[in-house]
């Protein structure tokens, strides 16, 4: 129980959110990988980076306008911010996805899922924390 910190009472319902666009995104994500992966039979790696671009922009339309709805900042430095945290987790994706199936020998799908479970918090903690901060403190423009 926290009285000091009101903010902090309202990250369950923040996170909770964050949690309801991340399942949509990737239910974005796994059916569009899915599609060109299993049905159109493309390379693992084309398809994981065409459905994790069409995720991205999924997770950033979503993110702003339902998780941080109350944290209103100017979009083109959201988008930058966002931007450098999409492109650290397209790395971090490309390499856990490509450790799963060349090392340990599994499914892109087990990559797929892998990667997913190692951005969940950082990104939760990089968009709540930094890309859409509120600022109080600034409302002039």
């Amino acid at each position: 129980m926290s009285t000091s910190h009101g903010p902090a009472t309202s990250n369950v319902g923040l996170f909770s959110r964050f949690a309801v666009v991340g399942l949509a995104t990737a239910a974005v994500y796994f059916a569009l990988f899915a599609i060109l992966e299993g049905l159109l039979a493309w390379d693992y790696r084309l398809a994981v980076s065409l459905a994790y671009v069409a995720g991205v922009a999924f997770h950033f339309i979503a993110n702003r306008n339902v998780t941080f709805k109350g944290m209103h900042g100017h979009i083109g430095w959201q988008l930058i911010k966002y931007g450098a945290v999409a492109a650290i987790n397209y790395v971090v994706t490309i390499l856990v996805t490509a450790a799963v199936v060349e090392v340990l020998h599994l499914s892109a799908y087990v990559g797929v899922i892998a990667a997913v479970a190692a951005t969940t918090i950082s990104g939760y903690i990089l968009f709540r924390d930094w890309v859409f901060r509120s600022r109080t403190t600034t409302r002039s423009h």
